[in-house]
């Protein structure tokens, strides 16, 4: 996928995958901008159920607007994969935080609330 135009967005690097498909750091180039593309696997949107649900919670994130919440720019479809465009914060994830015991005592003590589509620690950003 690196290098590969998807719509108006190129594709520069993977930045991670998981059980639901793979997310990649890409350029808006109508926008000029960097976003993160999130592709749902190729069997995930075959279930139209998975489907509905995906783009209803995208829909119900979509109209929520906080600095803890990650934007999502577009809703499209790929070579037979959905993909939701999100805005793409630089920041090192809560996992690697943990791992590389960085996060302060005070940082413990603020809560940090993200939405995305699936909630793990490769998705929290602090």
């Amino acid at each position: 996928m690196i290098g590969k135009q998807v719509h108006h967005y190129k594709i520069l690097e993977k930045l991670r995958s998981g059980g639901v498909g793979g997310v990649y750091l890409a350029e808006d180039t109508k926008l000029e901008r960097k976003v993160a593309l999130k592709f749902i696997s190729e069997n995930l949107t075959a279930d139209e159920d998975f489907v509905k649900r995906y783009e209803r919670e995208a829909k119900a994130i979509a109209k929520l607007n906080h600095t803890n919440i990650v934007t999502i720019h577009e809703l499209g479809e790929f070579e037979s994969k959905l993909y939701a465009a999100l805005e793409y914060i630089e920041r090192q994830s809560l996992d690697k935080l943990i791992k590389n015991e960085s996060l302060s005592i005070e940082d413990t003590d603020e809560t940090i609330f993200l939405l995305h589509f699936q909630l793990d620690s490769d998705n929290l950003k602090v």
